[in-house]
């Protein structure tokens, strides 16, 4: 879909038509491009990924070389190709492909194997490429290489899919798992940074600093400083492999180009000619060069080499030469290729450095989005890919060494590809990666040519992707970036449209550093605005907007000025608060808690619940399309996964149980069904981990088994459709050898339903029958203590079902659903909710769907006026209120109740799963404190401040009660004249034929039985008195 045509077909008003349009299920040829578009960027990077970014990367992995037995080896990688997910070898299968479904419903992983050339030589001679499978990797759903790609929606449905599925995330474990977009600085762009924990750096290290994270087109990335000293010169520090080097930036700039010391010199005071200062310490750090000796670029590069090899793990007959190389291409400006345009960006750097320094330029900060990018899921997922394949080479390294000793002298492809298959593949740390989120990582236009008409002190430098490209006057640079500009928006000369084009002015005082930047590289964050003076739609970048005058609405627009247009007002809200009705009258707080808030609704997320196996599924039995909405709402088709229901609200203070956010709700609304919901849970049985190595263990239960009492059926499983309440029996399995059975109870305290009964195997196809997923579904109908919301971040728990009876009710004779306290609104001031109210009503009077985009009322037209005139024509107070009378006396109350309808959400906190009571319980085996955590029946850890409480209540047995008696008393036995814990023993016990039968406890210390004693004490303190022993440290106890 072009992103120029993308959002010119919004509908222009909700309407409930596709609720009551004929053909509703049947489904359509192609996705909704709205809903496809969310994941868009995911699915993007990942294919770019796998497809000119593998073949990148693979190349860009150095080529590991060893000696083994002095034979000089060096492996590397040629290419790599990742597959489709296919069912593994050796099984008999009609369809090769795995489709998504059915990894959630087996818990297992969709993952494609990926398979690399590796081309190994001996002595420089190539002996050949092995195909090598590195192992299996997760694939991204809906990409390229996933077996849904470009399905319509009958197929995606055939292949147990939703059909609106929109991909982008991966499968790990049967759990989808997304990799989040991350914020990094913005590459190949010094920042001028200023950091007081700089100065700890070492001597003479000032706070000022330029930034500069350097990526390579295959997204490697480096992070480089240069930093102001107090003595004038600058010190150039980069990462190699987690550790930071230092390094004079004189031997940099005459290590990377073949020029004399007056060149360089030249290059550095460019457009500061005429500036002493800046003059004497150019001429300082190159000096510092001559200092050591290094008079041309071969003796700076010797020198650099021979300090720097130790770190660097290159084999050793590399020349100090090469090691210097290798470091400047590694670490120093790795986005550049050649060493002529480092030190050109070099130059430029060490001169904003100055200036910044001098206070001539602002500080950038480096957490404003000007200076941000996104980090894409395909990029994580190749770095790290890049890491373990670099591991990988190591790995067989190290079974060279281990292993090679055992092979045959002679050097042939078996013996290798022997070696080879023992390195570490990439199955698992990519699947921890998924699993946990932890990422072990190690890593972190025209050449320069003519020289401008002017001095270079009234031209702006240009940059073209951190490259210096060359120079442009001070008076033709508006010119040259408004032509480029237009070339940019017409798409001509080969400009694409996503160019970034930023001048940064001078301004006569110190502001940021001027120049023009040019920016075409991938992961800038950019939005669609109108190009006034063209017409068209243009995307611009983070960085350009802030040179930019955007207006918003037509009259806003000044000639001459502003540039471009917003698309539509409500285009900066994100697509969860674009459904907030009327967000423009609401604090904004509040529509930051509606956008957190929509996300823990109890909806229907899916249409595929018999095909799914997740964890826990929420899902409202009843949902309804809402009166009043935004028209997004119709355009992302969220009437396909609605989030809660049209309620009647009345808002009134009424009986004292809605204080603090609480509110009543009907009983009889609640009788009907009112925001019913269950929760899938389930749960997966192997059995092949219940017994270890027994292979004939099956399903199944003995016929007439007492224990079974005909709950399940002969395969030892429940019935479908059967309530299952705690300690019925869950599942049963079967022995054949031995015969014997064991039977499983339900646990959890709640009764539920059994939804449907999976038969799986597993990844190998081996274990037939032996897993299965059995899902529950707990029916939730709300209960005191539940969470509801409005769309207006107005939260409120359940208080109090009030019997239809004794609720007030209008003249007509109506009854509301919920009664909402009157004190929630003036301190928060969601007017958008009283308009949602008065919209409602008169919707549901005049059978209309409302508009409830932000922003389509204002001043001038308000909101009240055209509300309240449709309810006075629907026979109605113009203010939304109405006469109730008192269920209870039936008496009219005096107050107008304002009343209508306000869409409500019912929210998945309940109180079943938050409550925890304990009485006793398990207890912890080292401290024989009880255990925390609701799960095991945990107690609640009576803290410190807690404590505090009761002690200034003075309400001391309280205390003692509780974090004595109720946690971990003991009675130990002490003796009163060493006052030792740990030294009264009891004795060796009698021999049989003694009449003695009682044992006494002495004191090993002193030797008597008289002196012991017993005491209360916590059970912690004597495990800390004998941790204490264990140091050598005695604790005598003082008994009195």
């Amino acid at each position: 879909m072009d992103s120029s045509t993308k959002w010119n077909n919004l509908p222009k008003a909700p309407s409930l038509k596709n609720l009551t349009e004929r053909g509703f299920g049947i489904l359509n040829e192609t996705q909704h491009a709205a809903v496809q578009d969310l994941t868009k960027a995911h699915i993007e990077s990942f294919d770019q990924a796998l497809t000119d970014g593998l073949s990148r990367v693979v190349q860009a992995i150095p080529p590991l070389e060893f000696t083994f037995r002095n034979d000089r080896i060096s492996l590397a990688f040629v290419e790599a190709t990742l597959y489709s997910p296919v069912v593994a070898k050796g099984n008999i299968c009609r369809e090769m492909k795995v489709f998504p479904a059915e990894c959630r419903g087996r818990r297992c992983t969709y993952k494609g194997k990926l398979v690399a050339d590796v081309s190994w030589s001996i002595n420089g001679i190539p002996k050949g490429i092995i195909k090598q499978s590195m192992g299996q990797v997760p694939i991204m759903v809906k990409s390229k290489l996933c077996n849904l790609h470009g399905l319509s929606p009958k197929k995606l449905v055939e292949h147990h899919e939703e059909s609106e599925e929109m991909g982008g995330y991966f499968i790990v474990n049967g759990n989808e798992k997304v990799i989040r977009m991350l914020i990094m600085p913005r590459r190949n762009y010094p920042i001028a940074m200023s950091r007081p924990k700089w100065k700890s750096r070492g001597q003479g290290y000032t706070q000022y600093g330029i930034s500069m994270r350097c990526v390579k087109e295959e997204h490697t990335a480096v992070n480089m400083n240069l930093h102001y000293l107090e003595n004038g010169t600058v010190m150039l520090n980069f990462i190699y492999q987690k550790e930071l080097f230092f390094l004079p930036l004189g031997f940099a700039l005459k290590a990377l180009v073949d020029f004399t010391d007056f060149q360089i010199y030249q290059e550095l005071i460019k457009s500061r000619e005429d500036n002493s200062f800046y003059k004497s310490c150019a001429s300082e750090m190159l000096r510092m060069v001559m200092e050591e000796g290094c008079t041309t670029r071969s003796k700076v590069l010797n020198y650099l080499g021979e300090r720097f090899r130790v770190k660097m793990n290159l084999p050793e007959w590399y020349t100090n030469d090469q090691c210097a190389n290798y470091l400047l291409d590694e670490c120093i400006c790795i986005h550049l290729k050649s060493g002529m345009e480092k030190f050109y960006l070099l130059c430029l750097m060490t001169r904003k450095l100055f200036t910044f320094a001098k206070q001539e330029c602002m500080e950038e900060n480096p957490d404003s989005i000007m200076c941000q990018e996104v980090l894409t899921p395909g990029q994580l997922y190749l770095m790290f890919m890049k890491e373990r394949m670099s591991a990988w080479l190591l790995s067989v390294k190290l079974s060279f060494e281990k292993r090679g000793s055992r092979l045959s002298a002679v050097w042939t492809a078996e013996n290798v590809i022997k070696i080879f298959n023992m390195g570490t593949d990439l199955t698992k740390p990519f699947e921890y990666l998924l699993a946990t989120g932890n990422l072990s990582s190690k890593t972190g236009v025209t050449p320069v040519d003519g020289t401008p008409g002017k001095a270079y002190a009234d031209c702006y430098p240009v940059l073209l992707d951190g490259a210096v490209v060359g120079w442009v006057e001070a008076e033709l640079a508006p010119v040259v970036v408004d032509s480029l500009r237009m070339f940019k928006v017409l798409k001509e000369k080969k400009i694409p449209p996503w160019t970034e084009i930023v001048l940064v002015p001078k301004t006569g005082k110190a502001s940021m550093y001027p120049g023009v930047f040019l920016f075409t590289t991938p992961c800038r964050m950019v939005r669609p605005v109108r190009n006034l003076a063209l017409g068209k739609q243009e995307l611009i970048g983070t960085f350009e907007q802030l040179y930019i005058n955007v207006g918003i609405m037509e009259d806003e627009i000044e000639p001459g000025v502003t540039t471009h247009q917003e698309l539509f007002p409500h285009s900066m809200l994100s697509v969860v608060a674009s459904f907030i009705p009327y967000s423009d009258h609401n604090q904004s707080p509040r529509n930051m808690y509606q956008c957190q808030m929509g996300k823990q609704t109890m909806g229907f997320p899916l249409h595929s619940f018999l095909d799914r196996s997740d964890n826990k599924l929420y899902r409202l039995q009843t949902p309804q399309s809402p009166m009043v909405r935004p028209y997004m709402y119709d355009h992302y088709n969220l009437d396909n996964y609605p989030s809660g229901t049209n309620a009647i609200v009345a808002v009134i203070s009424y009986t004292g149980y809605d204080m603090e956010d609480a509110m009543i709700v009907n009983k009889s609304s609640w009788e009907r069904g009112f925001a019913h919901g269950s929760i899938y849970k389930t749960e997966l049985v192997d059995l092949a981990e219940k017994v270890r190595g027994e292979d004939s263990v099956v399903f199944g239960v003995k016929p007439g088994d007492p224990k079974v009492n005909d709950k399940l059926d002969a395969d030892g499983l429940p019935f479908i459709g059967s309530t299952l309440q705690y300690g019925d029996p869950f599942y049963g399995y079967i022995n054949l050898n031995t015969g014997q059975t064991f039977v499983n109870f339900y646990k959890s305290q709640e009764a539920c339903v059994v939804d449907n009964i999976k038969v799986c195997s597993n990844d190998t196809g081996t274990g037939r029958l032996k897993r299965i997923c059995i899902t529950m579904r707990v029916p939730r109908n709300p209960t005191i203590g539940d969470k509801f919301a409005s769309r207006h971040g107005q939260k409120g728990i359940l208080s109090r079902l009030w019997p239809a009876e004794d609720m007030p009710f209008t003249e007509s004779g109506m009854a509301p659903d919920i009664l909402f306290n009157p004190h929630g609104f003036p301190s928060r001031m969601t007017i958008g909710m009283l308009i949602e109210s008065m919209a409602g009503k008169s919707g549901a009077l005049h059978g209309l769907s409302h508009d409830a985009t932000p922003f389509t009322f204002s001043e001038e037209s308000s909101a009240l006026e055209y509300f309240g005139e449709m309810l006075r024509a629907g026979g109605y107070n113009y203010y939304g209120t109405e006469r109730l009378y008192s269920g209870v006396s039936g008496l009219e109350l005096e107050a107008d109740i304002f009343i209508g309808v306000v869409y409500y959400q019912r929210l998945r906190h309940m109180v079943s799963d938050k409550f925890q009571v304990r009485t006793t319980g398990a207890r912890d085996k080292v401290t024989n404190q009880p255990v925390g955590g609701r799960n095991i029946q945990g107690g609640i850890r009576f803290g410190e401040m807690e404590r505090d409480a009761l002690l200034a209540h003075g309400s001391s047995f309280l205390l003692h009660d509780r974090l004595f008696n109720c946690s971990d008393r003991s009675v130990a036995q002490v003796c009163v004249d060493c006052g030792s814990l740990l030294s009264p023993l009891l004795e060796k016990p009698p021999p049989y034929w003694s009449s003695m039968r009682n044992r006494k406890t002495v004191c090993t210390l002193c030797g008597k039985s008289d002196s012991i004693d017993s005491v209360s004490v916590p059970y912690v303190f004597r495990y800390f008195v004998a941790e204490l022993a264990a140091m050598n440290i005695k604790v005598k106890l003082d008994i009195k």
